[in-house]
């Protein structure tokens, strides 16, 4: 999200956020101290957050992800890359983009936001519960558990972040000889031939085959 905000946003000031009750992608600390940070550095001046009541989760990304699903499902894919084709033909609205490619420079950044982001914000309870968020310059977020609910207001900011600093950077470590050499053996004969060595390469060092 992070990246799509900072990149391929329209420059909006105001935004309201719709998402699915997912605890381990959306409905965390981590999500909601990311927001409220976007509004004390002034990326945006306000940010509503609505969360989808449980059982009804079905909503306009679902379709796109639906158009995605049958092309892939009529397409053959060996690489990342075939990926990213299956999805920007899929439809004008969806657009693939890699996180990076084999060799080349990462193009979507992975930031330990949670370490970053714990220093500046408390932890917020009764998370699950509640279906609407309201973020702004102030530090506090106005909470409520429904539309008609009386709002709450809790101050979660214990220092307001720098303007200009980012988290820094998780490295990917790569994958271990061992995996290496089992993707080289055991894949390689799947693969079209003209992806083998970007998907099942030479491993980087030699290794005793029994020590998969």
């Amino acid at each position: 999200m992070h990246d799509y905000l900072e990149n391929h946003s329209l420059g909006e000031t105001d935004l309201h956020l719709h998402a699915d009750n997912c605890a381990g992608q959306n409905k965390n600390n981590q999500m909601l101290w990311y927001l409220m940070w976007r509004c004390l550095t002034q990326r945006n001046q306000s940010i509503r957050l609505s969360f989808l009541v449980a059982g009804l989760t079905k909503f306009s990304p679902d379709g796109g992800f639906g158009l995605i699903k049958r092309k892939y499902r009529f397409t053959k894919v060996d690489c990342l890359q075939d990926i990213v084709d299956v999805v920007n033909s899929s439809s004008a609205m969806n657009v693939g983009k890699l996180v990076g490619s084999k060799k080349g420079p990462t193009q979507v950044p992975t930031y330990d936001w949670t370490k970053y982001l714990s220093q500046y914000f408390s932890r917020i309870k009764g998370i699950k519960s509640s279906h609407h968020f309201h973020f702004d310059g102030t530090g506090v977020i106005r909470i409520k558990e429904s539309i008609e609910a009386e709002e709450v207001r809790l101050n979660v900011t214990k220092l307001f972040p720098p303007q200009n600093t980012v988290p820094d950077i998780v490295q990917a470590p790569g994958l271990i000889v061992q995996k290496q050499a089992y993707l080289y053996k055991e894949i390689r004969p799947f693969v079209a031939e003209d992806k083998r060595d970007i998907v099942t390469p030479l491993p980087s060092k030699p290794i005793p085959w029994g020590d998969r």
